[in-house]
């Protein structure tokens, strides 16, 4: 899947230019993979199935990639957690993304908590290599999601998603004191 990964996402980067789009990928699969590890929750082929579509998680989105080829590469399960996981609205239509939250599986929702602890704690650390138009416009969707995931119940999950949570809290509250910093600036 990375090799996948590397070649759909190419040319695409993060931090201006500085850093390779599917860096951030892997950094949401290794998050996961390290949960997993520590929590044990799922069946092997569960966790297997949610580490690969974290790795996966914005092919759909960003790329040309068919859900067909995931399929025939990794099975139907990764394909319906990165589609399940997918904002096929774009990033001005945020609030019908969020709606979709509450429809979708724990699966694709530790998924996106591993996805928005990155985006949160990778924007908290490259706030000065931002516009502070965009920071406002990250901010604002990123702190949406938050509010939108936070609370939501898991039961099969339970332990990994209260880490992702913490996690994602951290980074948030981060951020935040990033931005004050940045702007008194």
């Amino acid at each position: 899947m990375l090799k996948l990964v590397k070649k759909n996402h190419a040319g695409q980067t993060r931090n201006n230019g500085k850093v390779p789009y599917w860096v951030h990928c892997d950094r949401v699969a290794k998050l996961l993979c390290e949960i997993f590890s520590q929590t044990k929750e799922g069946a092997d082929t569960k966790r297997q199935a949610i580490i690969l579509a974290g790795l996966g998680h914005d092919l759909y989105e960003d790329t040309k990639i068919t859900r067909q080829e995931i399929q025939e590469k990794f099975g139907a399960e990764v394909d319906r957690l990165i589609s399940a996981m997918t904002n096929e609205f774009g990033d001005k239509k945020i609030d019908m993304y969020i709606k979709k939250f509450k429809t979708i599986n724990e699966e694709a929702l530790l998924i996106k908590l591993a996805d928005l602890y990155d985006n949160t704690i990778g924007l908290a650390y490259s706030i000065h290599e931002n516009k502070k138009t965009d920071i406002n416009l990250w901010w604002s969707m990123l702190d949406k999601q938050w509010q939108a995931i936070k609370n939501l119940p898991f039961k099969r999950f339970l332990r990994s998603a209260a880490i992702l949570k913490m996690l994602v809290e951290s980074a948030h509250q981060s951020l935040k004191d990033s931005i004050t910093r940045y702007q008194k600036n």
